[in-house]
């Protein structure tokens, strides 16, 4: 018989603080040393500096996610870093205007796990984002986008824990066996 005990995870701090000691920093993981994929929240918005607001929600991202935390003003610097980490799992926050023109390019990638829409006119944006499965919610506060990736967040880190512990499940199984 096989006995999974349930580990839960970190806060995003804790992750990020035992990865700097470590000398593992964008490698989440825990005590017992199962690792699961790197998780990026990324932020993409040609506007993402020119207001107080927005700067005051970087900060908070930054502090939330030290580690994992990346804004892109420019769309084809967002693709060229996921292109480059494709054994990543991305968290994508995107303005209206522009998310119309990258999600429809990035959505069916296998990394991209979760679309965000941060934007000021929410009614507009749900219209056209509606036809992705991947984009989870259409903002325009920063205090329900930021709740949004917290939620995104938590849950794809269970997921992945979850897997890895089905994995370790399957694999003990298959070595009682022989």
């Amino acid at each position: 018989m096989v006995q999974v005990t349930e580990q839960i995870p970190p806060a995003p701090e804790e992750v990020a603080q035992s990865a700097d000691a470590a000398g593992t920093r964008g490698t989440l993981s825990y005590s017992n040393s199962s690792q699961i994929n790197d998780v990026h929240i990324l932020w993409l918005d040609p506007n993402i500096s020119k207001s107080q607001e927005n700067v005051k929600t970087q900060e908070k991202l930054k502090e939330l996610y030290p580690s994992y935390y990346k804004s892109f003003e420019k769309s084809d610097e967002l693709e060229k870093f996921i292109e480059q980490n494709q054994r990543c799992s991305v968290i994508l926050v995107t303005g209206g205007q522009i998310g119309r023109q990258i999600v429809p390019k990035i959505h069916d990638l296998l990394q991209v796990i979760s679309l965000i829409v941060y934007c000021m006119d929410k009614e507009k944006n749900e219209k056209w984002s509606g036809h992705y499965r991947k984009v989870k919610g259409v903002v325009n506060r920063s205090d329900d986008m930021i709740k949004q990736v917290e939620e995104e967040y938590a849950q794809l880190v269970e997921e992945q824990k979850q897997q890895k512990q089905q994995q370790q499940v399957t694999e003990s199984t298959k070595k009682s066996i022989r």
